[in-house]
């Protein structure tokens, strides 16, 4: 697995942070939670919310500024909402809460 990590530091060509640059290309992707990387925790894909809504969400990682239904709970660009209005067309996969 991986995921964005703006944390992540490289020095010239070397490495600093474990499993950074784990496309290759880009230093803040970085590899986590499984084989020579399982000492790096996967950070939780979830939406935070104060208080639960009774519109369904799910964690959409194709999410924009501005997409219909993204930054649900304001905080996290990809919690999405779904199949309730104004969200009719937006479609809910079965994981959604």
């Amino acid at each position: 697995e991986y995921y964005w990590e703006p944390k992540c530091e490289l020095k010239g060509a070397e490495r600093v942070d474990k499993g950074c640059k784990a496309d290759g290309r880009h230093r803040q992707c970085r590899f986590c939670g499984s084989g020579d990387y399982a000492d790096v925790p996967c950070p939780v894909q979830q939406c935070t919310f104060s208080a639960e809504p009774n519109i369904p969400h799910f964690w959409d990682s194709t999410c924009e500024v501005g997409k219909k239904g993204c930054n649900a709970d304001g905080i996290h660009v990809e919690c999405r909402f779904c199949d309730a209005k104004p969200f009719l067309d937006v479609p809910c996969p079965p994981e959604a809460r």
